[in-house]
């Protein structure tokens, strides 16, 4: 299971479809449209990612996510 380092120090499971929503949510910010599936292949790119950096049982930081999804994109 993955879990996040949040900015005030509390960890949380991961979450794919929080980082879809979060890429759906700058997308529309940015004005450019977003699918659910083009938001869903990034989310699980993003994942496996995190899984080949840190192995299956990551810890993550909400820091890293952000890089990683800035990668995916």
């Amino acid at each position: 299971m993955i879990n996040v380092i949040k900015r005030k120090g509390n960890v949380q499971p991961y979450n794919e479809e929080k980082i879809m929503i979060s890429l759906a949510n700058s997308a529309e910010e940015a004005g450019i449209f977003m699918s659910h599936k083009e938001a869903q292949m990034v989310a699980h790119d993003v994942t496996k990612s995190i899984i080949k950096l840190r192995g299956e049982d990551a810890l993550t930081s909400s820091m890293e996510l952000r890089i990683l999804i800035g990668e995916s994109l």
